[in-house]
């Protein structure tokens, strides 16, 4: 819950525009500085707890970590929460992000637009290059970027080679394993 109302705050900062500042807003300036936020919090979550509780037999991480004691949440099931508390805060429709990846164990984490989908093929090729553009939904202009979202932790290549739904088994520490998408509203609420 913390996450997602530093997020909602951060965004909104980013966002405003300060007493006498020109009329238009960097969205990419913007939307950069929550991305970094969003992945520095992910990445704390995997190393600092996952790893650690997991490496002292404190707990182990579940993709059913509500229902059996001692588990915690997956590292993207993690940033999946923070992303339902954010839209459902009261200035939700300002920001929205998730993972997606072309090798999904779970199939709700697919790229489900065009943007998405050429996005990912783009960032296969130039992983540091962030892919850009803008959409529209319900009466709201957004601005949206995706991030390649590589492997970090040794946890995070085992439990995906290993996972038997998992489409690929090879992948190394460093490997676009799919993208952090992030949109920000650019307009005002109509």
């Amino acid at each position: 819950m913390r996450l997602a109302c530093l997020l909602v705050v951060f965004s909104l900062l980013a966002c405003a525009k300060p007493q006498g500042a020109p009329d238009k807003v960097n969205a990419a300036q913007a939307i950069d500085a929550v991305s970094i936020a969003i992945m520095a919090h992910r990445r704390t979550y995997e190393t600092l707890v996952v790893e650690r509780l997991s490496q002292a037999g404190a707990m182990q991480v579940s993709p059913d970590y509500d229902a059996e004691p001692k588990h915690l949440p997956l590292p993207v099931q993690f940033l999946e929460r923070a992303g339902s508390d954010v839209a459902h805060s009261p200035e939700g429709d300002r920001l929205k992000f998730r993972l997606i990846s072309l090798d999904a164990i779970n199939t709700s984490n697919l790229p489900t637009s065009e943007f998405e989908k050429e996005g990912m093929a783009k960032l296969a090729k130039k992983p540091d290059v962030p892919v850009r553009g803008i959409f529209f939904e319900k009466g709201r202009t957004y601005y949206q970027s995706l991030y390649a979202d590589k492997a970090v932790s040794m946890g995070c290549v085992e439990c995906h080679n290993a996972h038997p739904r998992s489409p690929r088994a090879d992948y190394q520490m460093g490997d676009v394993m799919g993208a952090l998408w992030v949109a920000i509203a650019i307009d005002e609420k109509q």
